[in-house]
């Protein structure tokens, strides 16, 4: 059993805010403004827990949303909140290996937390999966952890503003990289990043 799945079992969620991220309508309205296009088109949410920005995407003017985790607790209470909603569809699997029907599918993906959830070489692997869901010109929206009170107690571990700028560096296009103390920092996550990167063309 992972150890996430661990923490789902034993309700150790405390990272879900039983809501929408604060800040979540915020960067997705930056990132239409800053790339000059429509939001439309299918998004994903990595690492989707619960999903609860799903509807927010939506609103934001996705066609559709994918939730994926690779727990089957965190989707089925996703399917219990939001399964009913027009346009979200979730899947259980691991997000790291990417169907070839959804392979330069995306338009976009919502990271709130995924990224943060792995550190090292695993982080990285995460961002080449991302590469591979998005479509050319495709946006990853972040929330991002940018400080956290143990970083030798992670998950969570916090990236910093020279490893987002090093991981993203080729093939993407950085349209915003913004710190800040929003409303859902707490005594765990000190800071955040608003982050924003375009896919260019291979």
């Amino acid at each position: 059993m992972s150890r996430w799945q661990e923490r789902w079992q034993q309700k150790q969620t405390a990272w879900d805010l039983g809501g929408p991220h604060p800040l979540t309508k915020s960067p997705l309205k930056n990132a239409q403004e800053l790339s000059n296009t429509s939001m439309h088109g299918p998004w994903l949410i990595p690492g989707c827990g619960r999903a609860h920005d799903a509807v927010a995407i939506l609103e934001a003017g996705a066609s559709s949303v994918r939730g994926v985790d690779c727990v089957s607790v965190a989707i089925e209470e996703a399917r219990q909140l939001y399964g009913k909603q027009p346009g979200v569809v979730f899947s259980c699997r691991d997000v790291f290996r990417v169907p070839d029907q959804e392979r330069c599918y995306y338009r976009g993906i919502f990271d709130r937390a995924m990224m943060c959830a792995v550190s090292g070489t695993e982080r990285q692997q995460y961002i080449d999966a991302v590469a591979d869901y998005l479509m050319p010109q495709g946006l990853f929206v972040s929330l991002a952890f940018a400080a956290v009170a143990r970083p030798e107690a992670g998950p969570p571990f916090a990236i910093s503003k020279t490893e987002i700028v090093e991981s993203f560096k080729a093939e993407w296009e950085l349209l915003m990289l913004e710190e800040v103390v929003s409303p859902a920092c707490d005594q765990k996550i000190l800071k955040e990043w608003r982050f924003i990167a375009r896919r260019q063309p291979v």
